[in-house]
């Protein structure tokens, strides 16, 4: 009777033990200390006790359909660039766009500001909050001082042609005498781009040496610009909703090819950037946007030939609204180790020293790549009841 009684009471301690939710094996003291609410309309508080990190590249991955992802956006380059040194600000637009929003972060330049954001017409970028952030960025940047600012580096492909014209339209020697083969083609760059851009594209091609003198010391950025042109028109054409992993894969490729010139152009400098969500995982999963088969950017920093291997922080922002995951996160994403934060607008850090998250796995529902919590983001951002952005006409 009595090896009875013990066998029973050995079964109701195995199901107990079984039944735990994971909030039950998460030790509450981690979070307690390492979840902070955060007011993103305040200027952001340095940590009460910052703690040493290898981190030189931080990616946000975001909804682009949220106002909270502009304030959010501002927060963080505010807070990274104070506490983290962070001087050069990664985007997921074209390169060649990029450096006509850099040159109006340096000079406040209104038309450079007015070419960009018209072409996005048709798109969830053109909308008030993306305008009032540039306008927000220009001027954080104008306060800062001389040696300090800011720069901006685009790593997509180019989704904007005009704006990848007017740019090597500005970056082309119009003082000196434009040479025979390009006499025509240059001028075509702002009065008619997409003629222009691709008839440099054959340039690039048929005469790069040409294309090497006259455009000089912005020559590989040239280039590179046209390379991502190429990129752009095999993505599109390809029909990524239809071709999947394959050619999403692309995108993040060149993705990481423009992250090696920025890297280079700004040698040393801590760097952050908000992207879409997907992009930002360093260890491949399964979710409702891509299979464990894509090689996302993320992942691609992590890779044995990258220069900031283990040196990259991904901060995930989930939208909760009620204390509900918005449409779409749940068949991935298990909220179940921090649903006491889900409420309000934390900041979880999930990599601190005796992390429960760096030593198994807590957050998605896919366990077929292994790892843990860590290996796919080190921190989250819980972001509620976020209004759409506005949409302009």
């Amino acid at each position: 009777m009595k090896r009875l009684i013990n066998i029973v009471l050995w079964i109701l301690i195995c199901l107990s033990i079984t039944s735990c939710t994971k909030a039950d094996l998460v030790p509450m003291e981690y979070l307690s200390e390492h979840a902070r609410i955060i007011d993103l309309e305040k200027t952001p508080l340095p940590e009460t006790e910052p703690s040493e990190n290898p981190y030189t590249v931080f990616l946000c991955g975001e909804s682009h359909i949220y106002q909270k992802s502009y304030q959010l956006q501002k927060y963080l380059i505010q807070y990274l660039y104070e506490q983290e040194g962070v001087r050069v600000i990664l985007s997921e637009m074209g390169l060649g766009k990029s450096v006509l929003l850099d040159e109006y972060l340096q000079t406040g330049d209104s038309y450079l500001l007015s070419i960009t954001l018209g072409e996005l017409k048709g798109t969830f970028s053109n909308n008030q909050q993306n305008r009032e952030f540039w306008e927000w960025l220009y001027e954080f940047n104008r306060s800062l001082p001389e040696g300090e600012k800011l720069h901006l580096v685009g790593l997509d492909i180019e989704h904007q042609e005009k704006s990848c014209a007017i740019a090597l339209y500005r970056m082309s020697k119009r003082d000196q005498e434009i040479p025979e083969g390009l006499k025509t083609t240059i001028p075509k760059l702002f009065l008619k781009p997409t003629y222009g851009l691709w008839e440099l594209v054959e340039i690039a091609k048929m005469s790069p040496d040409l294309l090497k003198e006259y455009y000089n010391e912005d020559y590989r950025l040239v280039r590179l610009i046209l390379d991502n042109l190429e990129q752009s028109e095999l993505y599109y054409s390809q029909r990524p909703e239809a071709n999947g992993d394959t050619i999403k894969d692309l995108r993040d490729q060149q993705m990481m090819k423009n992250f090696f010139y920025a890297y280079e152009k700004y040698p040393g400098e801590k760097m952050f950037g908000q992207f879409g969500s997907e992009h930002i995982y360093q260890r491949a999963l399964e979710s409702k946007y891509g299979s464990k088969e894509w090689r996302r950017f993320g992942m691609l920093l992590q890779e044995p030939d990258s220069p900031v291997r283990g040196q990259v922080c991904s901060i995930l922002a989930l939208y909760y609204f009620d204390g509900k995951p918005e449409d779409g996160l749940d068949p991935y994403f298990d909220d179940g180790s921090i649903t006491e934060y889900l409420s309000q607008d934390h900041w979880i850090h999930l990599d601190r020293q005796n992390s429960p998250f760096s030593q198994t796995e807590l957050l998605f529902h896919d366990k077929s790549t292994g790892g843990v919590s860590t290996d796919y983001v080190q921190q989250l951002i819980i972001l509620t009841d976020s209004p759409k952005v506005e949409m302009l006409e």
